[in-house]
């Protein structure tokens, strides 16, 4: 389990966003998060990168799990170039090359010293797990795929405008390969050869994706779960967003009916008890029609604040 939401609780002041959320992310997913607009999309994705702090519950990552949150107004260096900005994302592996180096020479002189080869092993593990020797060309892979031709790799992000500093954003995160990787609303400022790309490169992710998102296309193209945020919860769905749809409905009518009926089990008991609460003769069976009225649960009738309206078509 990457990550898993126990009993998860949020307000701000007098107004509760979220209230007993309870779900979990396994690596693989690629889950969607949708809901009208107010139900807690951000506030949830704000308390997943610990931006904020949840009132209640918890959201409990597995031991190491890394994260990335494209988020959409993060800054980039405006003094480096495209590449250059992708460069750092293997700042880690390029200090080890360095050290290395220097531990390697250090070595030739002092070939005994257990000490140095376990340094160079580290800087070798640090150097793998980022395929750091295959850095060029990761790079290169993603701008091409993210719509930075090589000609372009020059320009500094000071000057890029801010769909492409969007887009650069993006790319920087998906080099950087996370666990789990949340995104806000990532098909901004994307065509669509970029889109289908992007698509493409999601659904082959060995991590799990977090992703929030008005584009049904999308959602239905990269999604294997559906996360809809209604009643200050979460309900889960399979499948992407086009399975979802027919399963909230058939849920919703479920909960109507469950509402229907308590609301007519409601108005019998309260009749009765009107009829025979005063009557010597059915007084006690009047009173305990009342105590069943007392503890009966009415469930609420379905949120029908369609998200679907909300979705590009």
């Amino acid at each position: 389990m990457l990550l898993e939401l126990q009993n998860l609780g949020k307000s701000f002041g007098e107004h509760e966003v979220l209230r007993d959320v309870n779900a979990g992310v396994e690596r693989g997913d690629r889950i969607g998060i949708i809901g009208a607009n107010g139900t807690g999309k951000t506030t949830l994705l704000r308390i997943l990168c610990g931006e904020s702090l949840p009132d209640a519950g918890d959201a409990a990552f597995g031991t190491g799990v890394t994260t990335g949150y494209l988020e959409q107004n993060a800054r980039l260096d405006p003094s480096l170039d495209i590449y250059a900005t992708m460069r750092l994302v293997f700042t880690p592996a390029l200090d080890a090359m360095q050290e290395m180096d220097a531990l390697q020479k250090q070595l030739a002189a002092d070939p005994h010293n257990a000490e140095l080869t376990e340094k160079i092993a580290h800087c070798t593990a640090v150097i793998d797990a980022m395929d750091a020797y295959n850095m060029d060309t990761q790079i290169k892979k993603v701008l091409n795929g993210m719509g930075f031709p090589a000609d372009t790799w020059t320009k500094l992000a000071g000057v890029l405008s801010g769909g492409e500093q969007t887009r650069l954003r993006l790319a920087r995160l998906l080099l950087e390969r996370p666990d789990l990787l949340i995104l806000d609303e990532p098909t901004n400022h994307l065509d669509l050869e970029t889109m289908e790309w992007l698509e493409n490169y999601l659904k082959a992710y060995r991590g799990a994706v977090l992703v929030v998102s008005h584009d049904r296309y999308f959602l239905d193209a990269v999604c294997t779960r559906i996360w809809e945020l209604r009643g200050k919860s979460i309900k889960t769905y399979r499948g992407n967003y086009s399975a979802y749809l027919p399963q909230r409905e058939a849920a919703d009518e479920r909960q109507q009916k469950l509402h229907d009926a308590a609301v007519e089990k409601a108005a019998k008991l309260q009749d009765y008890v009107d009829r025979n609460l005063v009557r010597a003769s059915t007084t006690k069976m009047a009173q305990s029609r009342r105590k069943q009225l007392e503890k009966l649960e009415i469930v609420e009738t379905p949120d029908h604040r369609g998200v679907g309206a909300e979705l590009s078509l």
